[in-house]
Parts: C-alpha cells; structure tokens; sequence
C-alpha cells in the first residue's frame, strides 16, 4: 500500500472486487444507486488527494531548483492537510452510508435470504479494511510532506540566520575596505617622488591584495561553504558561487598585485577597480537574505 501511486486508482481496483464478490447476488435498483452515488463521491475525494500530494511533491523538487517559494510550499501542505481532513470525513460517511441504506434495504426486500445478506456482510468487511489501509496511506503521505516542510523550514531558518551574519560581516568589511581604498587614493594622488610611489604600491599590495580583498572572499567562501553543507536551494546557493566567483581573483596575489616598479596611475587603476568590486559586494550581500 505504501507505494502505491494512486489512492483513486487502488480504491477502483477495491471497487471492482467487491463488486465481484457480490455478483452473485445482485442488489436492487435503489441499494445499486447508493452504492454508486457514495461511491463516486469517495472517488472524486481520493483523486482530489491524490492530485493535492502530486503537487506537493513537485513543488519541494521544485523549491530545490529555484522554482517556487517558500509560501507556495505552505499553501500546498496546507490544502493536503484540507484534503486529509476530508478524505476522512467522506470515508466514514462512505461506509456508514453502505452499512445503513445498503443492508437495511437489502433487508427489507429480502428478509428470508440470509446468504445474500452475508455476501454483503464480507464485502463489506473487505471494502472497510480497504478504506482503513487507504486513510493510513493518505495519512503517512501527509506526515512525510509536512516532515519535508518542517525540515525545508528549519534549513531556511538556518540559512537566514547566516545571511543576517554574512551581511553585518560584508558591511563591515566593506567600510573597512572602502576606508583603505580612499586612504590610499589620497596617498597615490599626492604621491611625487619614487620612494612615495614605492611605498603607495607596497601599502596596497599589503592592505588590499592580502587583506581588504582577501577578506571579502574569504568571508563569501563561508557562506559558500555553508550553502553545500545544508544543500541550499539554487536560488540561493547559485548567486553565492557567481560572487565568490568574482571576488576570488582579489584572494589571488598573482592576479590584482602590482609590481615594485608600479606608477601611481596603476595603483588608481587597481583602486577604481577593487572601488567597483566593493560596491557590487554592497548589493550583493543584502540580497542574499532577500533570496532565501
């Protein structure tokens, strides 16, 4: 039962076997309408179920991809747990209705044929036990999407607790780096002889090559990090790996370092750039928490 990938569909198969069983003793025309208007009705419930648990399924695939939200996984266990509710309601309804309209009429019309009535009394035997498996699958289905929902929303919770820290981390760093940058834009401008010049390129490949730079890179690399470990949706993840992409060459001394014999010019050329880089961290790090 637990694996079936229709509840409607196993109910069918149920139907047909009790039908079946009851063959040989054929029910009048008003327990035949019973039976097939209560029947219907469960039907139709379990396809709606069935439908509601499909699309449940899709969407936490789909949140895994980028696709849907967060909310929309909440208004899809939402309308399961609907579904559930009236699964239940329509089964018991469905059985009560078969015990009391089916038998009393089948007694009435036929109070000396005890074999039918006991014909009716096994099939409807095997159609509860048929029921009650059904309602615990549909149950077990409902426990393991709300699990699955409940365990998305303790990773997201983690996720945005450790954007908030990345983002008061990126801002320091920022300023920080931005502090260095104009500090050192100043010095190169005012730069006249070599020894200035020398040590202008000397500060910058220390300060920013191996420390302001290095420091936003790093500081993504963690959240990079983290993001594999809890196997963050792409939406999330994705845009982390394309900064940390882009702020790595400022974790490179061989790329941004400038050689001894530098002019000022260069180190206002690498300055603009590492200028440009910190205004794109600055947009970056707030959207982080915005993605999740």
């Amino acid at each position: 039962m637990a694996n079936i990938p229709s509840l409607k569909d196993h109910w069918l198969d149920s139907c047909k076997e009790f039908e079946s069983m009851t063959l040989q003793k054929k029910p009048v025309e008003s327990v035949k309408k019973c039976w097939l208007r209560s029947n219907k009705t469960l039907t139709v419930t379990l396809a709606e179920f069935d439908t509601a648990r499909v699309s449940m399924e899709r969407d936490l695939t789909d949140f895994s991809n980028g696709k849907v939200s967060r909310k929309k996984l909440a208004e899809d266990l939402n309308k399961l747990a609907k579904r559930n509710a009236s699964l239940k309601k329509m089964a018991k309804a469905h059985v009560e209705g078969l015990e009391d309209d089916i038998m009393s009429e089948l007694l009435r019309v036929s109070k000396t044929d005890a074999s039918g009535k006991s014909v009716y009394e096994k099939g409807l035997k095997f159609l509860k036990k048929e029921i009650d498996a059904l309602l615990q699958v549909a149950d077990a289905n409902y426990a393991s999407a709300a699990y699955s929902f409940a365990h998305l929303g303790e990773q997201i919770d983690a996720l945005q607790r450790s954007a908030v820290l990345f983002e008061k981390q990126m801002t320091a760093n920022i300023a920080k780096g931005a502090a260095v940058a104009a500090k050192l834009k100043a010095a190169a401008m005012a730069a006249k002889t070599p020894k200035d010049i020398a040590a202008v390129v000397t500060a910058y490949n220390s300060q920013i090559v191996q420390n302001a730079g290095r420091d936003i890179n790093v500081l993504t690399v963690g959240l990079q990090k983290y993001c594999k470990k809890v196997n963050a949706p792409s939406q999330i993840a994705d845009p982390v790996d394309a900064f940390y992409n882009f702020t790595k060459p400022w974790n490179e001394p061989a790329t941004h370092k400038l050689t001894d014999n530098a002019t000022a010019a260069q180190v206002l050329g690498k300055l603009k750039e590492f200028t440009e880089m910190l205004k794109k961290a600055a947009v970056f790090a707030p959207r982080v928490l915005h993605n999740i």
